[in-house]
């Protein structure tokens, strides 16, 4: 950037800031991207809308040196709090409290850098000026294809690792990585799903690895065509992957189990249930053949029972909605009753068996319990 003007020594300021406010915390975080949806797109958004106008800000108006010396380490530090805090849900309260302290400190500095600059805008509308608004986001963006190769890289030797312990010869787990890396890419989903299908199975060659490589990759075609289940069998893992999906209960991948069963489940929800340590919570499980599922399940943990009817509230409106996606719209006098789970009960219906249960917990949390609810083929 220094070579075609768009760096200068007077740029220093701003890039400090940029390295301790962005690159490095990017850094300190890359294991997160994985977990957001369109991170990249999202990153950019942000990056045009507010990061370059507090980099801009800071560079245009001075502020003390005294204010600065306090300012600039104590919100690397609270960043660096908070990025620790968001690792582990016990901490989740002062993740909430430090997001909230560092979105007030800056901006009660943004507002007040920005009173000053518009209070004398000829002075500051100038091309170099334009240059230092521009100059933090041209980094960003171009510091994000870095970010993206070093979560793959960072992906990759986490995945491994598992690998080195599963398979003993270093040559096989080299041939491994060499196939995987021509096949899948960039793809870490599909890395990922061979990574467990590896741990599930024997194996102790060449031919085993390319075996199962080849058996992602039959899934990976499949999902991509339409397939077509008798409503009298099944549903398509498509289907019933979503069948909840407007709770945001969406399962992962349907993948293969060593007893010969195909399944998938979803990630908790955790319910809202104030500060306690561990949440109430709700999963969704589909299970069945390679091409059909049979069996669906709905299961709510209650560990703390303070909010016990809150969360039987949202698990009942669930449970209304997968019997309307599975079976159709039957009303049935006492199924949607909690009182109904003391004694397990069933119900068949066109076919499908609805069956009601409660597991009473015995461990740590004696007082916790399971509400079971599935609907499975006869």
């Amino acid at each position: 950037m220094s070579g075609i003007g768009l760096w200068k020594l007077e740029n220093l300021k701003t890039t400090i800031l940029w390295v301790v406010s962005f690159a490095f915390l990017e850094i300190f975080d890359i294991n997160s991207i994985s977990k957001q949806k369109d991170y990249f797109k999202a990153k950019i958004i942000e990056l045009v809308a507010f990061s370059g106008l507090v980099s801009f800000t800071a560079e245009l108006f001075d502020l003390s040196i005294s204010t600065e010396i306090v300012l600039i380490p104590l919100m690397t530090f609270l960043s660096i709090l908070y990025y620790s805090s968001k690792s582990n849900i016990k901490y989740s309260h002062v993740e909430k409290l430090l997001r909230i302290i560092i979105a007030l400190i800056t901006l009660i500095f943004l507002f007040y850098r920005l009173y000053y600059v518009l209070a004398d805008i000829e002075k500051y509308a100038t091309t170099a000026n334009l240059i230092e608004f521009l100059l933090p986001i041209v980094m960003s963006v171009s510091f994000l294809p870095f970010i993206f190769l070093l979560h793959i890289f960072v992906r990759y030797e986490a995945i491994f690792l598992g690998i080195k312990s599963k398979i003993k010869d270093k040559k096989l787990v080299k041939l491994a990585l060499f196939k995987v890396l021509k096949t899948f890419k960039f793809n870490l989903d599909f890395v990922h799903r061979w990574a467990r299908l590896i741990h599930l199975s024997d194996i102790n060659n060449k031919e085993d690895i390319l075996n199962s490589i080849s058996q992602i990759k039959q899934v990976r075609k499949r999902e991509t065509q339409t397939l077509i289940v008798p409503a009298d069998l099944g549903w398509t893992p498509h289907l019933a992957r979503n069948f909840l999906e407007e709770f945001n209960l969406k399962t992962r991948d349907y993948h293969w189990q060593p007893d010969d069963i195909w399944f998938a489940s979803t990630d908790p929800l955790d319910l809202d249930t104030g500060d306690s340590f561990l949440h109430n919570n709700i999963s969704y499980y589909i299970e069945g053949g390679e091409q059909i599922v049979t069996r669906v399940k709905l299961h709510l943990n209650i560990y703390d029972v303070k909010y016990a009817e809150s969360s039987e509230e949202i698990f009942v409106k669930m449970m209304k909605l997968l019997v309307k996606k599975t079976v159709g719209e039957y009303s049935v006098a006492d199924l949607y009753s909690i009182s109904n789970f003391e004694n397990k009960r069933e119900y068949i219906i066109d076919g499908k068996k609805l069956i009601c249960s409660k597991q009473q917990w015995t461990g740590s949390i004696k007082t916790g319990y399971t509400l079971v609810f599935e609907i499975a083929f006869i």
